[in-house]
């Protein structure tokens, strides 16, 4: 029986330690099935619907499209009943998302924390929401005296 020569090299195709099948095949990630699926192409009727029957009239019109302009045909018609979701959904795949300008300035590398102070009330009020919206809480500014609502103690009291 000849030893596994642990350390060196591989030196050939009776090496015991080569993987001559190579890495098996992983499956395919959830986006690269749901990018297939939506690359599919349906078939759609495409007759008119009869607003007093609620059924489509006429000869059958068959079309191929696919699921993706099914989709986004779909999320067209809620923002037009009014879907205020949808329509910034359909907003931003248009144009993309708005760029966020709730920090002014930023430090630079390894110099310390951000100067907050050049901030107005509600650009400070802005970052502090996306913060806590950040960590999964609400953040509700109180106008004002800027102490969100609690008395100079701190304890929420207002010393009566």
């Amino acid at each position: 029986m000849r030893t596994m020569p642990y350390g060196r090299p591989f030196t050939g195709k009776d090496d015991p330690r080569i993987n001559l099948k190579g890495r098996p095949k992983i499956g395919q990630s959830i986006a690269e099935l749901a990018r297939e699926f939506m690359r599919e192409e349906v078939e759609v009727d495409e007759r008119p619907i009869d607003p007093a029957t609620g059924k489509r009239k006429g000869k059958k019109i068959l079309t191929k499209v696919q699921r993706k302009r099914l989709f986004l045909q779909a999320i067209w018609a809620r923002a037009i009943r009014g879907s205020e979701p949808a329509a910034k959904l359909l907003w931003n795949y248009c144009d993309g998302l708005p760029p966020f300008r709730g920090v002014i300035s930023t430090p630079d590398a390894g110099e310390g924390e951000p100067d907050f102070s050049v901030l107005s009330d509600e650009e400070l009020a802005q970052v502090v929401t996306s913060i806590y919206k950040a960590r999964g809480a609400v953040f509700t500014p109180v106008g004002g005296n800027g102490q969100n609502g609690k008395a100079a103690g701190g304890n929420g009291h207002n010393g009566s």
